[in-house]
């Protein structure tokens, strides 16, 4: 009985050098270089060319062929990215409803969607400051702040665009970690994706 047992202990040490050493060979050998561009593709919002994932501009491209008006900023602050991107059909109303979520390495995000009036979007703006702003793709509009100022403010606009082809009601912009001043520029900069 002691010789079975030296032969199965011999066995497993000798399987457990055999996969140890079959792991170090895989992970010495390079794998395949990574290309700078691989998955990404680019949309034109405005007259702004911008890049994204593959992914995110192949839904994007799809919204646009489904006959859905996309505004998208053509400012985003740099340590933000498109996190996602849906679309929402609303067969009772014949309209889509679309939603973008940027957010940043902490997890902070905004948001621009849009939708109807009866559905809803967004909250009923009754911030502690307004910031005024201007866009062609909006006009006039006030964005509504809660909050001191810090990157845990939150930001609430609700506006019809003024674009010949918008068949929603509202667009909203809203959420956190943006200053004042990033916020007015994400909402002016709102262009139509071509």
């Amino acid at each position: 009985m002691n010789r079975t047992m030296v032969k199965r202990a011999f066995c497993v040490i000798l399987l457990s050098l055999s996969l140890a050493g079959l792991a170090l060979a895989q992970q010495a050998a390079p794998g395949p270089a990574a290309k700078v561009n691989e998955g990404k593709a680019n949309i034109t919002a405005g007259e702004t060319t911008i890049t994204l994932s593959e992914v995110h501009a192949k839904k994007l491209e799809r919204m646009r062929k489904l006959g859905v008006t996309v505004l998208y900023p053509t400012f985003v602050p740099d340590r933000f990215s498109l996190a996602s991107a849906t679309l929402t059909d609303n067969q009772d109303r014949r309209s889509f409803a679309y939603h973008l979520r940027f957010c940043d390495k902490r997890h902070l995000c905004f948001s621009i969607e849009s939708g109807d009036v009866d559905e809803g979007v967004g909250d009923i703006a009754t911030g502690n400051r307004r910031l005024k702003g201007q866009s062609e793709s909006l006009g006039h509009f006030i964005i509504e702040r809660y909050g001191n100022g810090g990157i845990r403010s939150e930001y609430l606009v609700w506006k019809a665009p003024k674009v010949r082809s918008w068949k929603g009601n509202r667009l909203s912009f809203s959420g956190t970690g943006v200053t004042d001043k990033e916020a007015l520029a994400i909402v002016e900069s709102l262009a139509l994706i071509e």
